[in-house]
């Protein structure tokens, strides 16, 4: 659909899993561009704890509040503006957020809590749209303009000429008043469907003739990175939230081509990955990474890295040290699968499965198996390791309180 005018929206959103993990990300990347002097580190972590007690009580827009007012307390002095105070206080939704060439999508600026920024102060910000392939910018016609008193609820078209937006993938940011871009939105513009493509891959894959394990395994992962392709990705699924859909479609087409063919497409797949293991029948999302020594027949020591409550199987490679993890692996060589915790804190039997799993696409060391886990991923580590003994070489268990307490 073409949107020309601007269109009624609420002044009043919830808080979503797409926002609060969106200013998590961006806590997690200012901490690491601007580490913490040991005399604000207990700080900052008691602030952090206060604000996580808040997710866990279910208000999730204090959360959100208190977590943005902690990124800007990190930034020097000069970086802490009204500008970009307005700008976190803000939600921003692309309607619709995959698009054909020839519409004009709005963007729906909407406030999530007011703006702590001088009373009777007007500030204005810039939408702008860049192009991750060709790398043009594109600017709204107009600014979102906005006070401290005033809730936003403005819908503006993002380009004014049916002309101006060309196929791809844009990075919506908008611009503060020191010219800092400030990311809030992605917008997918493409000439097909996206729900068209992946009923199109379905029929595809269910010609793929599955003769061996290792291709049904492959199978599984494929379908599940499939049915990520959606017009609708919704606010609540990290992995729709962070995949980037032009660079998806492509490598799950030619993922299919693979199997059709009989070839296993992750069989040594260097970088990151998200995949799907199927375990007793259920679908358990797993973020992979590889070093490019893992493109060989070597075999290399393996990480398991089980997230925290709340968390998901993203946490590790885009959180935590803002995915510290993977430069790590690259360092030190080793492989990383960080799968979703819960099913393996319920069913620690599981773990053999992943192994066996991974063991398919890589030459894993199997006398150098670790375990990693954070807060419940801790509890989760413990009982894997004491089920698993034979097989894990060492554990770390992070802030495991109670989970990791026990005989052994």
């Amino acid at each position: 659909m073409s949107v020309q005018e601007p269109v009624a929206v609420p002044p009043r959103v919830p808080v979503t899993r797409a926002d609060l993990a969106a200013a998590y990300l961006r806590f997690e990347k200012t901490l690491d561009r601007y580490p913490l002097p040991t005399a604000r580190a207990e700080e900052i972590n008691r602030e952090f704890d206060n604000l996580t007690l808040a997710f866990f009580a279910g208000n999730g827009r204090a959360a959100l509040q208190s977590l943005n007012a902690l990124t800007q307390s990190l930034l020097p002095r000069e970086e802490r503006t009204d500008s970009m105070r307005f700008a976190a206080s803000l939600k921003v939704r692309m309607l619709p957020p995959v698009a054909r060439p020839g519409q004009i999508p709005i963007a729906a600026c909407e406030s999530i809590y007011p703006a702590d920024i001088e009373p009777d102060r007007e500030i204005a910000l810039t939408l702008r749209l860049k192009h991750r392939g060709s790398g043009n910018v594109l600017e709204a016609p107009k600014k979102i303009l906005g006070t401290q008193r005033v809730a936003i609820a403005q819908a503006i078209p993002v380009v004014a000429s049916r002309n101006d937006l060309g196929g791809g993938c844009y990075d919506v940011v908008l611009v503060l008043q020191n010219e800092e871009e400030y990311p809030v939105a992605q917008l997918v513009v493409l000439d097909e469907s996206l729900d068209q493509v992946r009923r199109r891959n379905e029929m595809r894959l269910a010609e793929v003739r599955a003769e061996s394990p290792e291709i049904m395994l492959a199978l599984g992962c494929c379908a599940g990175r499939n049915a990520l392709l959606t017009d609708q990705p919704g606010e609540e699924v990290s992995a729709l939230l962070l995949a980037d859909p032009c660079k998806l479609q492509n490598e799950v087409g030619s993922e299919i081509e693979a199997l059709l063919s009989g070839a296993n497409p992750y069989r040594r797949r260097t970088g990151d990955t998200w995949r799907v293991l199927r375990a007793d029948g259920s679908p358990i999302p797993v973020r992979v990474y590889a070093p490019p020594d893992a493109a060989h027949d070597k075999p290399l020591p393996l990480v398991i890295a089980l997230h925290g409550a709340g968390g998901d199987e993203n946490m590790f490679f885009d959180g935590y040290g803002a995915g510290r993890i993977k430069s790590l692996a690259d360092e030190r060589r080793f492989l990383v699968a960080a799968p979703l915790t819960y099913p393996f804190l319920a069913r620690p039997a599981f773990f053999r499965i992943l192994l066996d799993w991974l063991a398919e696409d890589y030459c894993v060391d199997r006398s150098r198996i670790y375990v990693l886990g954070h807060s419940l991923g801790a509890g989760a580590a413990a009982s894997v390791a004491n089920t698993h003994k034979p097989l894990v070489a060492a554990t770390c268990c992070l802030a495991g309180g109670m989970f990791t307490t026990g005989p052994d």
